[in-house]
């Protein structure tokens, strides 16, 4: 993988680095987090152990840093879970509070099902496990709380929001919430199917209200979006994806990437569906009315392969 800038006209496209898949790390497979000139970012792989690391580098492609390698996973054969003391394989985008990084990992932890962490944005002090998602059970895997995080947090105060991608009480997901110290970590929501599954992205705020996407479940089985209060309270469906029908529909399908709040509207994009089956870019406003698919992504050219 690579590390790389282009400008917004889509011209001088520099590739600022290329991962070795050694101790700099290997797949990124998420953004980038920008404080001032230095991009701080994750890959899912590579690092001293293979689980993943963390890392820093210059928007001049200078300076390239690793922060933090996640340490060796062991294998629980009684439970075919992967564990370790700190998290593995981050797929989320970290985010930027002074000089503290904070992200989650999507493995690994006391219980193999992903952590919550902290670290200092020099990398030489303060890696701290803020959280270990527990255990899960069943056929269905499901515990107190979520397991595997996927997306980026998001902060406010002191707090930490979030989502998961398995567990919580059906199995399907849930939205988080832990104080920055590691303290009163609260399963704010989770998903049973019905009102979604499977939230892949992060979070939005706007006010006290987090807005997000899951990719699966709602009324046609395609995805939602939800938004709930900071506390918990108050979870409401903005839209249900429509069933698909030869692959089309006509808002799209399996949303899998945050919203992005500007005035009274949320614009999002979603993977599937649409017209031609390819996705769409989509708004809606903040209480749920006016949803639009304002770009339907074209068909692929099968002449092309």
């Amino acid at each position: 993988g690579t590390i790389f800038a282009v400008n917004v006209g889509g011209t001088v496209f520099t590739n600022l680095h290329d991962f070795t898949g050694g101790n700099d790390g290997a797949q990124p497979f998420t953004g980038l987090a920008l404080s001032g000139n230095t991009l701080y970012g994750t890959t899912r792989e590579g690092g001293v152990a293979g689980s993943g690391k963390l890392f820093a580098i210059n928007t001049d492609g200078s300076g390239f840093t690793p922060i933090y390698s996640f340490s060796a996973l062991t294998f629980n054969i009684s439970n075919f879970t992967s564990t370790n003391m700190d998290g593995a394989m981050p797929l989320g985008s970290l985010i930027v509070s002074g000089s503290t990084l904070y992200g989650t990992a999507n493995g690994g932890g006391i219980f193999g099902q992903g952590t919550v962490f902290a670290v200092s944005t020099n990398g030489t002090t303060g890696f701290t496990n803020l959280h270990n998602f527990a255990s899960v059970f069943g056929p269905n895997a499901t515990n107190s709380e979520g397991a595997n995080p996927e997306g980026a947090l998001v902060l406010d105060g002191g707090r930490l929001y979030g989502t998961t991608f398995h567990g919580g009480s059906s199995g399907l997901g849930s939205v988080f919430a832990v104080n920055t110290n590691g303290l009163s970590f609260t399963n704010l929501h989770s998903f049973a199917g019905n009102d979604g599954s499977h939230p892949e992205a992060g979070l939005g705020l706007v006010s006290n209200i987090l807005y997000g996407t899951t990719s699966f479940g709602g009324n046609g089985g395609y995805g939602t979006l939800f938004a709930l209060h900071t506390n918990g309270s108050g979870f409401t469906n903005l839209h249900f994806f429509t069933a698909l029908s030869q692959g089309t529909n006509s808002d799209g399908a399996n949303p899998t990437s945050a919203l992005l709040a500007s005035g009274n509207a949320l614009y999002g994009t979603a993977g599937g569906g649409g017209t031609n089956g390819d996705g769409t870019v989509f708004s809606i406003n903040l209480d749920g009315t006016g949803f639009t698919a304002i770009y339907n992504f074209s068909a692929l050219d099968t002449n092309a392969f």
